[in-house]
This record gives structure tokens, sequence and C-alpha cells, in this order.
């Protein structure tokens, strides 16, 4: 039986009509988690309900804590279905490359764990975090000032503000607008959004929340989760107004007093991190005209700057721009409205406007669910994770039968003593011969006709006098060509160029690289930033 789950593609804005139906008593919605990963790891997630009286079990009957918060004003304002509240859900450790399955259902007392509280303002200092990890605000300002995590001893003093560079509409000594491919400021400094900012605090057991509003199109949401060592920083800009006929670039900046002496780190495509030291190129004399602009990097992953004592890092959910304009501080490009074409061949200014709308819809009966389907489901093996400086990349089904897969080593050479060394990947591991395509509830057999089955079955959640029918398909591995990085071509078939650098005396080392794959062990090798490419048959 194939079973299509609804997803929840607008959660930025805590819309998801799956979840926010009715749910009565003889239904549950069932939420299914996949972790991607090829080792165990335990996060929180966020649901938004329309329920205070809800309570979320796992596969096997346990409940699991939970919190209510309410959702931000301005969250609420953008969608057009009202949500008051979303559900968080406390980590439940997910296996590796797995999917799970946890069930919400109606309890008609609200647990004590539901709960969140308001913070008051009666001290000048408010502090959030239920774990080690703690932001501070000032309850006069409503700013960021100091974070602090008691297990490392990290205790810094930390502002953090938004701003905009109004952008150049091109002037007589250089005719060059700010627009979609050219970030140009006027020269000015930035212009504040505000100097007092609205705070209100939500405090609980799993996630302390902290709601700004920075102006009339500039809203914030903190979240500090226990045990959780990082802030979720979650943004909401726009309309950005144009009436003044200025366009603007907005950043947040995240000031520190670290001396970082003109230096700090972006990544490289989402990889390694690369060094860059203000106003300043290694491979040539750098003549700075822009020195806002030209210091700025492209950000897949993040940015971080350190005094050898402490580090400040900011990763990012999408690709945006950044940089470190000043010593100890950090700032991010989040968003643009401009007014003039820059004259690179789109025509037309960078003024977007744009409107989204989604439903879909899934409840489903809790006991017929667990009595048909798996509620844990996994190709790895059970006593096998990946090395800790190794993931899985790709893992596709391709339209001809095959599998796509891509291994990445993520660290650098001489990055870390243990984890830049070369590691092994055991492929009959990680496809371990079999696993759960279906299972059908029958009738009643005995108990050692039902345990026949179970060398075919990863967790079981149904007992005894159940008959199943099981259908399996074996995840052996037949075929395992590698190609390149494309998968368009066999490696071994591949020609690539020696380039000679001018200047270059031929000395320096090759990369560490893996070694082939041999087809009857199937492990295969990873050096430092190495990703392999390979398309699996079974």
């Amino acid at each position: 039986m194939m079973i299509e789950f609804p997803t929840c593609k607008l959660l930025n804005i805590s819309y998801c009509p799956a979840t926010e139906k009715v749910i009565s008593v003889e239904k549950s919605l069932v939420v299914v988690a996949y972790n991607p990963l090829g080792w165990y790891q335990t996060d929180f997630v966020r649901i938004p309900v329309n329920d205070d009286k809800l309570a979320v079990r796992d596969s096997d009957g346990n409940y699991i804590a939970t919190q209510l918060v309410e959702v931000d004003n301005i969250t609420s304002s953008l969608r057009r279905l009202y949500v008051e509240a979303y559900l968080g859900v406390s980590p439940k450790e997910t296996p590796k490359v797995l999917l799970t399955a946890v069930f919400f259902g109606v309890n008609p007392v609200a647990h004590s764990e539901y709960t969140s509280s308001y913070a008051t303002m009666e001290n000048e200092t408010i502090e959030i975090g239920p774990g080690p990890f703690k932001l501070q605000f000032s309850s006069t300002s409503g700013q960021l000032k100091r974070i602090t995590n008691h297990r490392t001893g990290v205790d810094i003093p930390i502002n953090q503000s938004f701003l905009w560079y109004e952008a150049s509409s091109g002037d007589a000594a250089d005719g060059q607008a700010s627009g979609a491919y050219i970030f140009r400021p006027d020269g000015a400094p930035p212009v504040p959004s505000s100097s007092s900012v609205p705070l209100k605090v939500i405090q609980g057991p799993l996630v302390d929340e902290v709601h700004q509003q920075f102006n009339s199109w500039i809203y914030q949401v903190i979240r500090v989760y226990k045990e959780k060592e990082h802030a979720e920083i979650e943004f909401t800009i726009g309309p950005i107004p144009t009436d003044d006929g200025t366009g603007k670039e907005v950043i947040t900046r995240l000031m520190t007093n670290m001396v970082t002496n003109s230096t700090f780190y972006t990544d490289s495509n989402g990889r390694d991190f690369l060094k860059r030291v203000r106003d300043y190129r290694a491979d040539w004399n750098l003549q700075v005209t822009q020195p806002v602009s030209g210091n700025y990097y492209p950000l897949n992953l993040g940015i971080y700057s350190t005094d050898g004592k402490s580090e400040l890092s900011v990763l990012v959910d999408r690709a945006v721009g950044g940089s470190s304009i000043k010593d100890g501080e950090i700032e991010i490009m989040l968003h643009r409205r401009l007014l003039y074409d820059d004259s690179r061949g789109v025509a037309e200014a960078l003024d977007e406007q744009v409107c989204v709308n989604y439903a879909c819809e899934g409840l489903t009966d809790e006991e017929s669910w667990k009595s048909s389907h798996v509620m844990n489901a996994t190709t790895m093996d059970h006593g096998y994770n990946l090395p800790p400086n190794v993931a899985i990349i790709t893992l596709q089904d391709l339209h001809d039968g095959s599998v796509l897969l891509r291994l990445a080593h993520l660290y650098e050479a001489g990055e870390d003593v243990l984890n830049s060394r070369l590691s092994n990947v055991d492929l009959k591991k990680v496809f371990a011969g079999k696993t759960i395509r279906s299972i059908e509830r029958t009738g009643k057999i005995s108990l050692e006709d039902f345990m026949m089955h179970l060398p075919c079955i990863i967790y079981q959640t149904w007992y005894n006098c159940i008959s199943i029918n099981i259908r399996c398909y074996y995840l052996q591995i037949k075929e395992l060509r590698e190609t390149n990085l494309s998968a368009n071509q066999d490696k071994s078939g591949m020609k690539t160029k020696k380039w000679r650098v001018a200047d270059d005396p031929g000395s320096s080392s090759a990369p560490i690289r893996g070694r082939p794959v041999d087809n009857t062990t199937l492990v295969v090798e990873l050096g430092p930033m190495e990703i392999r490419t390979f398309l699996l048959k079974f």
C-alpha cells in the first residue's frame, strides 16, 4: 500500500494545513521525521497546531515531552489561515538514514510541560536559555547584550542590530548603480533601523523565545533550545519601503569586543572555510575603491571570526552575502529592494513582490496505521555508523533503476588531528542487505511463526497474535561504478588536464585521495575534503 505524505512547505510562516486540522479522539496525526545523516542525531521539531490539548507519542506509545508556544505576531499576519501556536516537540534520537513516526492525538488534560510563560521586565537584564547556553537582553533597549556558556566558560558582550545601506544610483564619477548583480552602497554609513526594540520573552522547559520588532517592517524571533549551545534566529523583513526614492540593502550586524586583526573566515561552496583579510588580496595589490562591497563574500554555509580565545560563528540556511567591515563585527546581507537597473542584462530594477499560498491534507487512524506500516525503517546496519568526518550528501533513485550516491569528507587537511585523516566507509554495512517494503496485517498466527519473520523486520511495534504479510526487497549491491562529480562520466574514462601554474616550482604536494574501491570489499576511502560519486545497482 503506497502512502503519500503531504509536506509542510511553508513552515517558515508556521503554515501546515495537515497539522492544523482538528484532531478527533478517534484520529491521530502521523508525523514522519527523516534523518539523512549517517549517524544518530537529536533535534527539536516545531509544528503549527490549533489545539492546546494534544499528546505526542512515539511508535511504542511513549509520551514525548512538548511545549506549546505562541506564534509571533508578524508570522500570524503573514499567513491567511491563522494559527495561534506551534507545538515544540522535544528531541527524539533518530537513527542514521532513517524514517521514524510520531503520533499526535487528543489529550483531555494538557500536560504541564505544554505551558509557556511570559517573562516580566522587572530587572534591567533578562536572561534566556533553558540549558548552559544563555543570552542576555536589556529590558530597557530590548537589545541583545551578552552571550554566556556555563559549560565552556565563554562570556562576551555582544550587540545585534538591523541596518540598511542606501543603494547608489550612480554618480558623476561612476554611473554604476546598485542592482541585481552589483552591490554598491552610496558611501554613507548604514542607517540603523531603531535604537529601542519592543521585547516579548516566552520561556518554557524546552525552549525560550524572544520576539523583537525593530521597526514596522523588521521583526525577529530568537530561540534557545534546551541542551543546545547555539541560538536560532528567525527574521522577517519587508516589504522594504522605498517611498523616499532610495533603494535599501538590509543587513544584520553582530558586534563584539574581539580583536580579530582584520581577519574573518567564509565558506567555499558550503565546504571548507577560507581565510579573508579585510582590504587585502594575496594574489595582487588591491586598490580599495569600495570598502564595503569590496569586502563582501558569498555565504552558502556561514561566516566566523575569532581572537584566539573565543569564536563567533553564524550559519545560514540560504545563500547570502557577508563580511566583517570592522574588527569584532560580522554583518550579513538579508534583503534588498532597489530602484535602478545595474545594466547587467536584467533590464529592470531588483524590485520583486511575491505572494504564496498552499494547501494540503492528512490525518489518519493511529491503530490502523501502526498495524499496516513500519514505524521505523533504515537500510544501514544497526551496529554501524558512518565515521564522524564523512557524510552522505546524495542518495537518489534514478530513472534507470540505479542509485546515485555521493560521500564527502567533511574536514580539511590539517584542520583536526584525528578527523583530517583518511576515512573508510563500508558500503556493505551502509546497505546492510534487507529492509521492509511493506507490512500488512492478515490474521492471527502463532508466536513461533511470527518470530520467523523477524530477520526481515527492523523495529517491531505490535506483538504476539498478529499475522503479517511481509514483502521485502534486498539491498545487495550487484554493481558499483565510480563516476565524476556530475555522475555523467565513468571515472575510469576521465582524462584530467594537468595545468602549469606561473611561478610555481612544482614542488607542492598533491592532495590526499582515497584508493580505488575493491568490488569485493566495497570499502570507500576518502581523503580530506574529497567527494566521491558512485552509481549503484541492486
